[in-house]
């Protein structure tokens, strides 16, 4: 099974986890069956809480007063369900559950090592510590954490400029050095905004997006912008508009009109139409010339002649007004078209040169961290990947010299696209051999965006949307296959009680939120999907 807990601050997330931890690890006949459960969360605080509320409840438990405590008597009904209707097998099963959280609290403190409850990023560190020989890393690597390096890159590719077989790179960075003059930018800050583009190599969401095109080369992306930059002049010099604005111009002139004879005069659809130079030879600006709300308005209530109109030309409008509609529409419908790619690659060209030198900046990068045998954090869920997309699932097991039956996950809306595609594997594998799998999260306490954290994950999980979920991760056919395991195997539920607020902040966040819900889902679906029925929240007796 894989249970997905989707619940709202206070409903007892963390106790949930505990007493599922507990209900796997007492239900094993030996003690040491604690090895085969890992538990991951996001932080350290949050690791180290989720120890702690174990071990204590493992010691509580252990006492004469622990076999009436809450959790125990809920751990020992949930295994058997029924028992409560027989208090003498009740008893003796609350004994004997009592006495196996004493033997393991105590085998636990001496194994210490092997009560695997950590962040995911050190089970990932783990997991590239028992790859560096396939990943071509040192065996004793130092993690790097802040981004010195990155700077450092930059200068030692800026110093290869000029030199023998550096042709391509000198040209790209001139042809950048120039243009930011020539828009008035100071040369000094271009290694600065170099530097602030390479940032982008240590954020997940940005490497997903550069692995579409990681085969591009200086020499190609020279290419595309060169081909954007004459589609843009292309653009701006189009004519099109121009020419139907001077048909609607001379159709008005043909019939003895002027402009004051339409609704609007200068800020009406005539006035607009001379927004476009119909007389003169040049077509500046014309993708901005945008209809006043007056031309809308008199549009859509079919209002055309001005308040002076004489009857006569009333008659002319009337026999012209369907012609000058249909070229409205048209430049309408031409600016829309080519805005969108207009002002679309505008903002792309600008940025090529940027991304034309991260792949050098990248080298330059792993050079630096080689050199001083280091690998730096954002690059162990990349590495992971490369092992769990290649490897069986037991070889990693092997490596690692664990096997993990069951997996859970807490705080899973802060969980990563990468970090998840890298539990996946092992998820997918316990699924297989029938073992219970579980992840706690809530979409709306999603906090760690800056760090790749993915709310639709947990989103999808809890609506048991698996295809998208597939769309999030990439076209892979392992992840493909890993979530149809994934969705046969699952099972929602929703944690609506809060246990931690008083009555009138839990009445108030249910009908401020529905409220905030309902007024902007249409524009903003997902907030719909994440207040949806059941957010509202329940409150204790």
């Amino acid at each position: 099974m894989f249970k997905v807990y989707s619940s709202s601050a206070g409903s007892g997330k963390t106790y949930t986890l505990t007493k599922e931890y507990l209900k796997l690890a007492l239900r094993a006949d030996s003690d040491t069956y604690f090895r085969s459960i890992l538990a991951v969360t996001f932080t350290n605080a949050a690791a180290s809480e989720m120890k702690d509320r174990i071990l204590t409840m493992l010691r509580t438990f252990s006492t004469p007063e622990g076999l009436k405590h809450p959790m125990l008597r809920d751990l020992v009904t949930e295994l058997y369900p029924g028992i409560e209707n027989d208090p003498s097998l009740l008893e003796g099963t609350l004994e004997l559950y009592a006495l196996r959280a004493q033997k393991l609290f105590r085998k636990i403190l001496h194994r210490y090592s092997d009560f695997s409850v950590m962040t995911i990023d050190k089970f990932t560190q783990r997991l590239v510590s028992s790859f560096t020989d396939e990943l071509g890393i040192p065996f004793a690597f130092e993690t790097q954490v802040d981004s010195d390096q990155l700077a450092n890159a930059v200068d030692r590719m800026l110093a290869r400029i000029g030199q023998e077989g550096e042709g391509t790179l000198t040209d790209v960075v001139e042809s950048y050095y120039r243009e930011s003059a020539g828009d008035g930018k100071s040369w000094g800050s271009l290694p600065q905004t170099i530097r602030g583009a390479a940032y982008d190599l240590l954020n997940e969401q940005s490497y997903l997006a550069m692995q579409k095109v990681k085969d591009l080369t200086m020499s190609d992306y020279i290419s595309i912008r060169q081909g954007m930059k004459k589609t843009l002049d292309t653009i701006a010099l189009d004519s099109h508009c121009k020419v139907l604005a001077r048909e609607a111009v001379a159709l008005v002139q043909q019939n003895g009109l002027e402009i004051g004879d339409f609704a609007g005069g200068q800020r009406g659809l005539i006035g607009h139409f001379y927004k476009f130079n119909p007389d003169a030879d040049d077509n500046e600006g014309w993708l901005e010339k945008v209809a006043s709300d007056t031309v809308i308005k008199n549009l859509e209530e079919d209002k055309w002649n001005g308040s002076k109109t004489t009857k006569p030309n009333q008659v002319k409008i009337g026999e012209i007004k369907g012609k000058l509609e249909e070229l409205y529409r048209c430049i309408l419908l031409h600016q829309t078209q080519q805005r969108e790619r207009y002002f679309l690659f505008k903002q792309l060209e600008k940025h090529l040169y940027n991304l034309s030198l991260l792949g050098e900046i990248r080298k330059e990068f792993d050079s630096l961290l080689k050199e001083g045998n280091q690998v730096h954090i954002s690059d162990f869920n990349r590495k992971v990947l490369e092992i769990v997309s290649k490897e069986p699932v037991p070889f990693i097991f092997e490596r690692l010299g664990e096997k993990y039956n069951h997996i859970l996950v807490d705080e899973f809306q802060d969980t990563s696209k990468l970090q998840f595609a890298n539990l996946l594997p092992l998820i997918d594998n316990a699924l297989g051999f029938g073992h219970f799998n579980l992840i706690v999260g809530d979409a709306k306490q999603s906090i760690y965006r800056f760090r790749g954290g993915d709310m639709d994950l947990i989103l999808h999980l809890s609506k048991n949307q698996i295809n998208q979920l597939a769309g999030i991760l990439g076209d892979s056919p392992f992840n493909e296959e890993r979530l149809f395991g994934v969705g046969s195997n699952l099972e929602v539920a929703h944690l609506r009680t809060n246990r931690r607020s008083y009555r009138e902040v839990t009445t108030f966040n249910n009908l401020f939120f529905r409220f905030i819900s309902d007024a902007v889902q249409q524009n903003n679906p997902t907030v719909g999907q994440v207040f949806d029925e059941h957010f509202q929240q329940e409150m204790t007796a």
